[in-house]
């Protein structure tokens, strides 16, 4: 697992890319290259905590000065403990012939760029398969000081544990499923046309209206709008697992914002080991059918890449 997240952090993707660098690892790799510029009350309250993501900040500039590091070496260190621990979850729910699924473009470019969301989500794949719980629930609380983001994330994943815990909508998963869908249009359409029902409450917070606009090409999203309804409906009993049913959920989120042009692909690169996890649970012959159309897209999206 070390050795696949070193190979993983090492290969030259910028050579890959044509030489196009990674936009935000510049913009990360500048920030920390010079003293803090938060204000010094920023973490006098719980809210100045969560709203300005004080321990990214912290994290950071302390693995800096502890290792005695530069702010690029700092950012691969976090890029290959990220990887490492979503690697661990693939590696649990499908096997380790699967990782070689995690060396697809949107999830490079959320390992190796776009460092904070990829550190709060690896620590919330990590709550998912260590085995003590006092460890899960320290590091998923800790993904939501790292990246507020995390919250309906961390959200989607145990609501989705919980509705087949009933036992009408297990006997029914098709309601379930259903269910689902309908929480994941219902955070897009909050990111966009009722962006207003939560303005008020986060007023100020740079992170709204960051998802308006630059939405997503259908030849770029032609694959997971197709990912949704095989798992949701292939066999809607699958959702009962956990894994499946934050997939779906993700994939929903990102479904209704390509349909109103807002930016989701984060959301796919998010939940990319536990989409490998879902494939690798489909029945036959629609789990041969899909894993050849994902690796098939996955090589159109390495050529075209940059």
């Amino acid at each position: 697992m070390i050795f696949f997240a070193i190979v993983f952090v090492s290969l030259p993707y910028e050579f890959i890319r044509g030489g196009a660098p990674f936009a935000d690892l510049g913009n990360y790799i500048a920030k920390f290259s010079v003293s803090s510029n938060l204000n010094k009350h920023a973490g006098d309250t719980l809210r100045g905590w969560v709203s300005n993501e004080l321990l990214w900040e912290h994290t950071v500039r302390n693995l800096m000065q502890w290792l005695a590091l530069d702010s690029r070496d700092t950012l691969r260190l976090i890029a290959f403990v990220s990887v490492l621990s979503c690697a661990a979850y693939v590696k649990k729910g499908s096997g380790w012939i699967w990782l070689l699924l995690l060396f697809n473009p949107f999830f490079v470019d959320l390992i190796m760029s776009q460092c904070r969301s990829a550190f709060a989500i690896s620590l919330f794949y990590l709550s998912l398969v260590t085995n003590r719980k006092l460890v899960a629930v320290t590091v998923g609380v800790a993904s939501v000081f790292i990246h507020t983001s995390m919250l309906p994330i961390i959200l989607f994943y145990w609501i989705g544990w919980g509705i087949f815990k009933v036992a009408l909508i297990r006997s029914k998963p098709l309601i379930g499923v259903l269910f689902l869908i309908f929480m994941g249009v219902g955070v897009a359409l909050l990111m966009g046309p009722l962006e207003f029902l939560i303005g008020g409450v986060i007023d100020g917070d740079r992170r709204v209206g960051r998802y308006i606009g630059g939405g997503t090409p259908f030849y770029y999203s032609v694959a997971w709008l197709c990912l949704l309804p095989v798992f949701a409906f292939v066999k809607p009993k699958l959702n009962t697992i956990p894994n499946n049913a934050f997939a779906t959920t993700m994939l929903s989120v990102f479904g209704m914002c390509f349909i109103l042009d807002l930016y989701g692909t984060r959301f796919v690169a998010a939940a990319f080991p536990s989409i490998i996890c879902s494939v690798y649970r489909l029945p036959i012959p629609m789990k041969n059918y899909t894993l050849t159309g994902l690796i098939l897209f996955t090589l159109v999206q390495i050529i075209f890449w940059g």
